[in-house]
């Protein structure tokens, strides 16, 4: 499942950009930015870090852009049993409503939600626990940041993601909840 979240965020995130050099002087607007960061919560989550891609698109009379987003993260750290490896992943599909300030040096600001989908995994290195736990499942988000575009198609900003999902598993429920925040790299058409 990981991997086919990556394949298709990627093939759209490139498809997206080819297919919209032709629309550029169109009605269309949007960016394709990746992100780098990491989850700041209470979970065993302190020395992992994750990577990204974010990408909407929509018309430019439209309200909102249609959003779409994939955050893999992966680490270890210390959890109430002891030394934990931990990976999660999420596919957000939702909306985004970005402010641009136009003939300003201000940064642009924008505020998405919506849904994903995601797989979370614990595996305990140090066999403290009988087995590991992995689950997939689905829950909701939303996401808040600031960006430059420097030129005319070069994104750099903040992206910070609440999200909450509980993942169902035999013996103590996985959840990929909590704050995530991360360095937002990209590009604007």
């Amino acid at each position: 499942m990981k991997k086919r979240f990556l394949i298709f965020v990627l093939v759209l995130s490139i498809t997206f950009i080819v297919i919209n050099q032709s629309y550029a002087k169109s009605d269309w607007t949007g960016n394709a930015n990746l992100t780098f960061g990491k989850p700041i919560n209470n979970d065993p989550t302190r020395g992992i870090y994750g990577f990204g891609t974010n990408v909407d698109f929509g018309k430019k009379s439209w309200p909102v852009n249609i959003a779409i987003a994939f955050f893999k993260f992966k680490g270890s750290g210390d959890g109430w049993l002891g030394s934990v490896d931990t990976s999660a992943t999420e596919l957000r599909f939702g909306v985004k409503k970005i402010w641009h300030i136009p003939s300003t040096e201000l940064p642009s600001m924008y505020l998405g939600g919506g849904l994903f989908m995601g797989d979370a995994r614990h595996d305990w290195p140090d066999d403290s626990v009988e087995s590991d736990e992995q689950s997939e499942g689905f829950g909701g988000w939303v996401n808040s940041g600031i960006f430059w575009t420097m030129g005319t198609h070069f994104n750099l900003g903040i992206d910070l993601v609440v999200s909450y999902g509980r993942f169902q598993d035999h013996m103590y429920g996985l959840e990929t909840a909590g704050l995530k925040a991360a360095l937002l790299l990209g590009y604007h058409w």
